[in-house]
């Protein structure tokens, strides 16, 4: 399946589809089944959903308790098993490494600056929901469903690969791209970066950097994605960040997204 084809992207983008139905209801619940999600026997069963030829309907990147006749409902895994965003990577000589992700949530968060820190508080309360019947509604001491998703992969008990975006919603469909670029692709870390990307909305919506090739947006749209084409390079899809370590040498190489002003940096 190459890189960006109709395929590529049609697949991709149900399967994401899929995943945000079951971040809204799962992400924020107390006691999620974590172990379900990540199972291979529940992945077996939502991959069975997609259909080659159309566009599913998703709900939306937010919960709703109205939902659409045909829209993408969230799995049960539990019965697998029965039970203002940045972000940066780094990496010392020692191969101390970490993938971080920071956010205040809106501009200045909250507007409150703890003390003499100089830090502002986040105001993350806001995506929270009102709705009783949603996961995510708000409560004393509860947590807020997440959407940051800094990331290491590892090889044979070494590190391989560090990467993430800030992107509100949209960080967890930029990441999985980024990753796949480089595993499946064999991008370097700054392609994998660089290459056009693609963020799922509500219902059929299915918004693409407008260099996709114009004979892949039109077998999307033929198979029913609703494509909406985006700039070139917008931050719309996130601003990644990444260092990729050679598996041979160690060496290390460093990416950075011109979409924001993110920056490769060596000491």
């Amino acid at each position: 399946m190459g890189h960006n084809t109709a395929d590529y992207i049609h697949y991709l983008a149900e399967a994401m589809k899929l995943a945000v139905a079951d971040r809204t209801t799962y992400a924020a619940a107390p006691n999620p089944p974590v172990a379900g999600l990540l199972s291979k026997e529940y992945a077996a069963l939502r991959r069975r959903l997609i259909d080659p030829e159309r566009a599913g309907y998703s709900g939306g990147e937010r919960f709703t308790s109205k939902k659409h006749p045909q829209e993408i409902l969230p799995g049960s895994p539990e019965s697998i098993l029965r039970e203002s965003t940045t972000h940066f990577v780094a990496i010392d000589a020692a191969g101390n490494a970490v993938a971080c992700t920071q956010t205040l949530g809106g501009a200045f968060g909250c507007g409150i600056v703890h003390g003499n820190t100089g830090l502002a508080l986040n105001n993350f309360a806001h995506w929270f929901d009102l709705d009783p019947a949603s996961p995510n509604v708000i409560a004393p001491n509860k947590k807020v469903e997440m959407c940051l998703s800094p990331s290491q992969i590892w090889r044979d008990g070494r590190l391989f690969l560090m990467v993430g975006t800030p992107g509100s919603f949209g960080i967890m469909e930029t990441t999985p791209q980024m990753i796949i670029n480089v595993l499946d692709h064999g991008f370097s870390i700054q392609a994998a970066i660089e290459a056009p990307r693609f963020r799922t909305l509500t219902g059929t919506e299915l918004a693409i950097e407008n260099r996709i090739e114009p004979a892949v947006v039109e077998e999307l749209r033929r198979r029913g994605h609703d494509v909406q084409l985006l700039e070139p390079w917008t931050p719309f899809v996130g601003g990644g960040q990444g260092i990729l370590v050679d598996p041979d040498t160690g060496a290390f190489f460093a990416g950075a997204d011109p979409r924001r002003d993110g920056y490769a940096l060596a000491f």
